[in-house]
């Protein structure tokens, strides 16, 4: 005999896993279609945990999505604190840092890095999104940029 799931403790350590996704943003969820097509509480049940395991998913995917890019561009302020500093020739010894973050970009990326100007108005826009998707009346994030 097969042992059924439950389904009230299993959502509830989905649930507290979710939770735990450091700088998760809000996001609306999707509605979930399958739960309506359910006809048994079994397969009500089944539907709640497949979705939980969904979105469950989706959160960690656009979490390290979102960690990546914010990494990526506190990587490219280094590379324009430390261009700016090699331009002085009291910091000559700065040069061959700069020109080695130049040739590791063009070899990671396969293209020049972005100016900073291009780098802050992407970081505009993308915050920009996210003000929008909250929605007004949003509890500002609770993120804490590095």
């Amino acid at each position: 005999m097969q042992k059924r799931m439950n389904t009230e403790e299993l959502l509830g350590k989905l649930a507290e896993m979710r939770r735990s996704i450091p700088y998760l943003s809000e996001r609306p969820r999707p509605e979930n279609k399958s739960l309506l097509d359910a006809r048994t509480v079994e397969e009500f049940e089944t539907a709640a945990v497949v979705d939980a395991l969904e979105t469950l998913a989706e959160d960690v995917r656009a979490t390290i999505e979102e960690t990546a890019q914010r990494a990526y561009e506190n990587a490219l302020d280094v590379y324009y604190a430390a261009e700016e500093l090699a331009r002085d020739p009291q910091n000559a010894h700065i040069v061959p840092h700069v020109e080695a973050m130049r040739a590791a970009h063009q070899k990671s990326y396969g293209k020049p890095i972005p100016t900073k100007e291009e780098t802050e108005e992407r970081r505009n826009r993308r915050n920009e999104a996210r003000r929008r998707k909250a929605g007004p009346g949003t509890a500002p994030s609770t993120h804490v940029e590095l």
